[in-house]
């Protein structure tokens, strides 16, 4: 599925994901019945603090063949057209294929993509170049490893902006496809099926209200059954 909604529109809803807790994301989309969103929890940020919003541009990638006639027909000598695929206010989602040695993002790739407007990437695998990556600024990273592996003739890039399955924190895959929004904090990466985003945003933003009056109320020095009952659930 291709992306549904205008620059603008990106903007505009990625700034409203922006106020909303990751663990909230989880709580609207498990209450409208979609609990199997999170992925792995070993993928996680590379610095903390670090915080990732935005529509999924997918890349999709193999193990290196096992003879070299196989990877000169398989291997894309130029990994870097995935840019054509960015746009403002995108998330890059890289789907390794099993592979978690080798890094998929490095300091260059991850400058182009940052280049073309994408907040950040989601790695389904290794990254190198750690240190400088948790330097850029306006670009958040999450990962299954660091590793100063390329990928070189270990991994290759085969498949752009197409569905991609990434390893499940309750259950062993989650779909991504591109379009769907990423939301990515300390709590972990959740995923949110583009055609409900909208749905999924809105149930989170009363979550959160919720959450905030009730956290004011107990700073206030509410007692905390009066303030349960000052902001129950709705």
């Amino acid at each position: 599925m291709e992306k549904q909604f205008s620059e603008n529109e990106i903007r505009e809803i990625n700034a409203r994901w922006e106020k909303i807790q990751v663990s909230n994301v989880y709580d609207a989309l498990e209450a409208m019945g979609h609990p199997y969103q999170c992925l792995d929890l070993d993928i996680k940020a590379i610095e903390p603090g670090m915080k990732l919003i935005g529509p999924a541009v997918t890349l999709r990638g193999h193990r290196a063949a096992k003879t070299e006639t196989e990877a000169q027909q398989t291997a894309d000598p130029n990994h870097f057209k995935v840019n054509s695929y960015m746009y403002p206010g995108c998330v890059l989602v890289v789907d390794g294929g099993g592979e978690y040695k080798s890094a998929k993002v490095g300091e260059f790739f991850a400058w182009g993509l940052k280049t073309c407007g994408a907040n950040g990437a989601v790695v389904d695998g290794a990254i190198r170049d750690a240190d400088l990556l948790a330097d850029m600024k306006g670009f958040s990273v999450f990962a299954k490893n660091i590793s100063p592996f390329p990928a070189g003739s270990r991994w290759f890039y085969n498949e752009f902006n197409a569905p991609v399955s990434i390893g499940g924190a309750l259950n062993s895959q989650v779909e991504v496809k591109p379009g769907d929004w990423i939301i990515g904090g300390r709590d972990g990466v959740i995923v949110v099926p583009q055609d409900i985003v909208i749905d999924v945003l809105k149930e989170a933003e009363k979550i959160e209200e919720y959450e905030i009056g009730l956290r004011n109320a107990l700073n206030d020095g509410v007692p905390f059954e009066e303030a349960r009952e000052m902001w129950k659930r709705k």
